[in-house]
């Protein structure tokens, strides 16, 4: 409440202004922790080329915001790339460094990018063009020249990559990647290992991530459970696994999580039933869990068919050994 204050009192002696309380009359439309976040927001969007925009997760998520966020605090800005020759590399650096520079009169301490890109299925290299691909050290220079990382160091900075998951499967590429957010000193990293991503089908998470962090100041790791929580009933879950990097500026430590989703019958463990049986080529046919001696198997639910699908034959996605550091 308010009170009279008088210097030579202590506070305990304080009159209030008021005979009584205020009341709360309204009711909690949100969390009794929710908070809206007004400090001013920078939006970046990086697209290849031939890459369609449209039904893109960063265009709802720009949406959402700027129901939250005053015109002044918010720039979403979408730059469709083609960095196939030296000449438009060039003209994508002098574009990015004159926009920094004009946003340098506007306090931005926050800054999120998306880059949607495809990678390639053998090495995880990075597209910087159509039909031309590069390793992540020289896509990562070419996308971010040296004077953007510069604008971006001190600013607390996400950066979601919406790529096949070859760029996280192989042990190069994501190499390459850690030693850029580094570099860079990114806060948190965001990327996702479907072998063929489609950015779409993650639309709600990504949503999720605006309104939970952006909007209502979350800090990413520890909202990480509560938005795949609420995404498991979607897309997401099937689609993809995700893998998220905190780097701590402080003690210069990058540490990476991989999140996997389990499903007693659809993802047991995290890997993946084989989508028809083995012997029979029926679709969808496994029974509920039964154990095998000292392993847990599937059985071909097909009149007929005997097939227990058991250990090694159960199918997993490529385990990524480098991110257990």
């Amino acid at each position: 409440g308010f009170y009279k204050t008088i210097s030579n009192l202590e506070p305990a002696r304080w009159e209030p202004v008021l005979r009584q309380p205020l009341v709360i009359q309204a009711k909690y439309q949100l969390t009794a922790s929710s908070q809206i976040v007004t400090e001013p927001l920078l939006f970046f969007h990086f697209i290849l080329a031939s890459v369609y925009p449209g039904g893109n997760p960063t265009r709802l998520a720009s949406e959402l915001l700027t129901a939250f966020l005053p015109v002044e605090s918010f720039v979403f800005k979408e730059v469709v790339f083609d960095l196939s020759t030296d000449n438009l590399v060039s003209k994508h650096a002098n574009d990015l460094i004159r926009f920094s520079k004009d946003l340098g009169r506007r306090n931005f301490d926050r800054v999120v990018i998306f880059i949607t890109n495809h990678s390639h299925d053998d090495t995880g290299d990075l597209y910087l063009g159509p039909n031309l691909c590069a390793t992540v050290d020289d896509f990562m220079c070419a996308i971010f020249p040296p004077a953007f990382v510069t604008y971006l160091m001190p600013k607390t900075c996400t950066l979601v990559m919406m790529c096949c998951g070859a760029l996280i499967h192989e042990k190069e590429p994501f190499d390459s990647l850690s030693a850029f957010v580094r570099r860079a000193s990114i806060n948190d990293l965001i990327s996702f290992t479907a072998t063929e991503f489609h950015a779409a089908l993650i639309s709600p998470f990504i949503v999720n991530f605006a309104n939970r962090v952006l909007v209502k100041g979350y800090p990413l790791g520890p909202s990480m459970k509560a938005m795949l929580t609420a995404a498991s009933s979607t897309h997401l879950a099937r689609h993809t696994n995700i893998v998220h990097m905190a780097f701590n500026s402080d003690t210069s430590t990058l540490n990476s999580t991989l999140y996997t989703f389990t499903h007693p019958k659809w993802r047991p463990w995290g890997n993946r039933l084989p989508t028809a049986c083995l012997k029979c080529a029926s679709p969808h046919s496994w029974s509920d869990v039964v154990k095998v001696g000292s392993t847990y198997g599937y059985s071909c639910r097909r009149d007929g068919c005997d097939t227990v699908t058991v250990g090694a034959a159960l199918i997993s996605w490529k385990g990524l050994s480098h991110l257990r550091r």
